[in-house]
């Protein structure tokens, strides 16, 4: 059994961007979803599209349905061909199993088609061309399809059978995988986060239940309107786009992205602090962060610091791979700040950080 999942859910996530005329300075905008008040998890918050996997996104029926569009194994073999770290949501329950690395892009690509009804998919003709753009399935009755799916997962693979497509896990690239704090209790997700880029903004059609609105708007924008505290915009999608906000051509940006996952990632996984002016994340790296974490439990006392003030604790502790976390939990600002190398060739957060090393 893959170490500790049954400590929490396993899930994917979407982070798509489409070439956009009007956003200056950038050429491209990210598509936002702000979720419904009464969502379990993250209740008005602004995140990216994606969910929970289900067994139907490692079925073997998907490697046949690719062997029939021209995908040959070899080439869905090298999305597994990671040089670098590895964390645990990409160990197999079985070596019979799908790889974790297709399957976890099938379970993103199917869970953004049931929220907003974009199918990232090609046709075998797209499949024998090479570009770092993704490509959207165009021309069915998108609304009827998604209450298909959402009613019965196993139904995606016939939808993407009749339209004689399978899901782009090409034009995915591996991005974060992100693992809930201890400190939030027993709701708490494990998320492998994948970027895509499109030559344009397909039509989004919202599912009314967990989504309240959807929106293009540049990472600039999203960040903009986080700090003046118009959005509630959780750690982990602040820091995404932080990343990418540094650059604005998402045809480099994307050739970067499918260059750079072959270093593989590093989990993040956040060490929550109660400061007397602000809760503190620490990430791996930070002068903070443990040796070796705890992934299940809270082994530190987390209001050690309580009588310390963020100011204090940046001079006490100046190794930083963290965020300032301001404000109550529904209207909370980040605050990041990295003063060392991101790990595996990523982008750095903050402008102006220290290089990556690969």
């Amino acid at each position: 059994m893959r170490p500790y999942a049954k400590f929490w859910k396993e899930s994917a996530s979407l982070l798509i961007l489409g070439r956009s005329p009007r956003a200056k300075p950038f050429n491209y905008e990210v598509l936002v979803l702000k979720r419904s008040a009464k969502a379990s998890f993250m209740p008005n918050g602004i995140v990216f599209p994606g969910g929970t996997l289900e067994d139907s996104d490692s079925s073997h029926e998907w490697l046949s349905l690719y062997r029939d569009l021209g995908v040959s194994d070899a080439r869905i073999a090298q999305l597994s061909q990671i040089s670098g770290q590895r964390s645990f949501i990409f160990e197999r329950e079985r070596p019979t199993d799908l790889a974790r690395e297709i399957s976890l892009r099938i379970g993103a690509i199917r869970e953004t088609f049931e929220e907003v009804g974009v199918l990232f998919a090609k046709n075998a003709q797209q499949f024998a061309m090479e570009s770092p753009l993704a490509d959207a399935v165009t021309g069915f009755d998108v609304k009827e399809w998604q209450k298909i799916v959402h009613g019965d997962h196993k139904e995606f693979i016939r939808l993407c059978r009749e339209l004689n497509v399978a899901p782009d896990i090409f034009g995915a690239y591996e991005s974060a995988n992100w693992l809930t704090p201890t400190t939030f209790g027993k709701k708490r997700f494990n998320t492998a986060f994948f970027f895509v880029a499109l030559p344009d903004q397909p039509q989004i059609t919202a599912e009314d239940n967990e989504v309240q609105s959807s929106r293009w708007e540049t990472p600039e924008s999203i960040l903009d309107r986080s700090r003046n505290r118009e959005y509630f915009l959780p750690p982990p999608q602040h820091y995404e786009l932080s990343k990418i906000s540094h650059k604005k051509d998402i045809d480099d940006l994307a050739a970067f992205m499918r260059d750079r996952q072959k270093h593989g990632l590093t989990l993040i996984f956040p060490y929550q602090f109660y400061l007397a002016d602000a809760v503190l994340d620490v990430y791996p790296g930070d002068s903070l962060y443990p040796a070796e974490p705890s992934y299940t439990e809270i082994t530190h006392d987390k209001d050690q610091y309580k009588d310390k003030t963020l100011d204090e604790m940046r001079k006490l502790f100046p190794k930083h791979h963290r965020n300032e976390l301001l404000g109550d939990h529904s209207r909370i600002r980040c605050n990041m700040l990295v003063n060392i190398p991101p790990t595996n060739g990523h982008l750095c957060p903050v402008q102006g950080g220290a290089r990556a090393k690969l």
